[in-house]
């Protein structure tokens, strides 16, 4: 041992010895040296010591420091992924139990109590905090000596005060930690407001500051606004009077939030909200019916979305192919002119914006479906006014809408890019459709790629093949008509792209893409009365072609 220069209490450690006695026979490793700084880590005062005079840790301890140097990254990425920490709390866990004497096993053990502690507040489980609970209650008992002790019996401390809600508890503890530590820099922390709070911000708290809805009689959309990120959990309380609730974490509640919402519609009553415990904020909506109901979350712009399916709202899982077979015809078309209001849209060069373009076409083309269709036609906005995305599609699933056509126009960087596209709703991997949907969606690409719930949504849409019949029709019949009075028009082709202004419609739904307003030839045609119109009548041309293949069940078109 001198000649490798180890120490005992070293070769207890390598050899996991609990006493200082060997028996006959045994074999002991005598020195098993490891520096874990390499030398561009080295300080300039390690840089001067020989390998021996460098602390030789044993490979339990270098493991526990690569685990430290994870747990730190998870930290500062603030890391929500459930499965990141679960994965590190048994790489920890693995250390106390594999080697219950290293020096290192009280650190582990205690990381594995705060593992648990961030997993109860990321998932709302007490299972998790149960855990925490016994990990600290355990390091005091075992290591009772140690630091890791000392600060376990101040996290439990304000577990039980904070978290619980059991102040007598807390007391009771409180008073037997001042005795066995009378020093403690965890006593001042204790009487601390701030500390105690910072205690409870595992995560930063959200803060839900508006509820927004839009409601028909058998489909509601609530909008629930948070300033930051979080979790949600959800369920439905059922019985004659049915309640959705969702749980929002860690979160609270905007002391302007009202304590209830009366919307008194014949598939829901109210939606009411409160401040479930201190970190968790809970939404009621109270139903009169329900059939179903699907809920997302928008990362990026820290919105959720809850749409409520009433009895008489229909399931639409086979209303195509009834369509089809019977030859029913539309009866209501929903007309969404693109942004508005604070929203200009697209400039073009000749400072002609967006929203006004798209507001005159639609209009153009409400009179043209309603002259030549038998069709009720509404717009979701008929003035200079904003209106959230996430609304337009609720406004057509309230009208009871059999189509949703919703008017933009393009813009590039490139000034020579020209053309007529249509979108409907699908991910794609084509970068250009991603950029005109990061366009119209005010967010940027990796908002759209890291838009999960929104993934699901878009998957659960029963309309994808429908509306890309209708895509095709619309895109076919503008670029058809705008060709015959004016040349160079280029078809872009139909294409699929995650538009916002697109999820969650109950209908066959598109977007199209009239015009380029950042082409100069394109932005003078769009100051034209006479393009607008024909613009208009391509793609009631295309509507109309669309409500007539409903008619044929054998259409060539169904299903290409």
């Amino acid at each position: 041992a001198k000649k490798y220069n180890a120490s005992l209490q070293y070769l207890k450690e390598l050899n996991q010895l609990k006493s200082d006695k060997l028996k006959p026979g045994q074999k002991i490793i005598i020195s098993k040296k490891i520096v874990f700084l390499n030398d561009k880590e080295k300080t300039s005062e390690e840089k001067g010591l020989s390998t021996k005079e460098v602390f030789p840790f044993t490979n339990v301890e270098k493991t526990f420091f690569n685990l430290e140097k994870r747990y730190a990254a998870l930290l500062k990425q603030k890391s929500n992924n459930i499965k990141d920490w679960k994965e590190l709390l048994n790489e920890y866990r693995r250390i106390y139990l594999l080697y219950p004497n290293s020096k290192v096993s009280p650190s582990a053990l205690l990381r594995t109590a705060e593992i648990y502690y961030r997993l109860y507040f990321l998932t709302k489980s007490k299972a998790y905090l149960d855990e925490a609970i016994k990990k600290y209650k355990f390091i005091i008992s075992q290591y009772s000596e140690q630091k890791e002790a000392e600060e376990s019996f101040y996290r439990l401390i304000l577990i039980y005060k904070t978290i619980l809600k059991k102040p007598s508890i807390a007391q009771k503890l409180t008073e037997e930690f001042k005795k066995r530590y009378p020093n403690s820099k965890f006593l001042s922390a204790l009487q601390d407001e701030k500390k105690t709070a910072q205690f409870l911000k595992t995560e930063k708290f959200s803060k839900i500051t508006k509820i927004d809805y839009l409601s028909g009689q058998d489909f509601t959309r609530i909008i629930i606004q948070a300033n930051g990120t979080f979790e949600y959990k959800s369920g439905i309380i059922k019985g004659d009077n049915p309640r959705i609730y969702v749980d929002i974490f860690p979160a609270i509640r905007s002391s302007e939030l009202p304590d209830q919402i009366e919307i008194k519609d014949s598939h829901l009553r109210r939606i009411r909200t409160g401040q479930f415990d201190p970190k968790t904020v809970r939404i009621v909506v109270d139903l009169n019916s329900l059939v179903n109901y699907k809920i997302f979350k928008l990362e990026e712009k820290a919105k959720l979305v809850l749409d409520i399916i009433g009895e008489k709202a229909p399931t639409d899982k086979e209303y195509i192919d009834l369509a089809r077979q019977f030859g029913l015809g539309v009866k209501t078309i929903v007309i969404d002119p693109g942004h508005g209001g604070k929203d200009p849209g697209a400039i073009g060069p000749n400072r002609l914006k967006e929203k006004d373009v798209v507001l005159k076409i639609a209009k153009l083309l409400k009179q043209k479906l309603e002259k030549n269709l038998n069709v009720k036609v509404y717009l979701t906005r008929s003035s200079d006014v904003f209106l959230p995305l996430l609304k337009r599609p609720a406004i057509a699933n309230s009208k009871k809408a059999d189509l949703f056509i919703s008017i933009h126009l393009n813009a590039s960087p490139d000034r020579k890019a020209k053309g007529i596209e249509t979108y409907y709703l699908n991910f794609t991997t084509d970068p250009e459709a991603m950029r005109v949907a990061a366009l119209e969606n005010q967010a940027s690409d990796k908002s759209l790629s890291d838009l999960q719930d929104l993934i699901k949504a878009i998957l659960a849409n029963t309309k994808l093949n429908e509306s890309r019949i209708l895509a095709e029709k619309v895109q076919t019949e503008l670029v058809r008509t705008l060709s015959r009075y004016y040349s160079g028009i280029e078809d872009r082709g139909v294409k699929c792209a995650p538009f916002l202004v697109l999820v969650g419609a109950q209908m066959p739904a598109i977007l199209v893409e009239a015009s380029f307003i950042t082409n100069p030839l394109e932005a003078r045609r769009l100051k034209s009365p006479k393009y607008l119109d024909k613009i208009a009548e391509g793609i009631y041309r295309g509507i109309k072609a669309y409500i007539d293949s409903l008619k044929f069940p054998n259409s060539s078109s169904y299903g290409s």
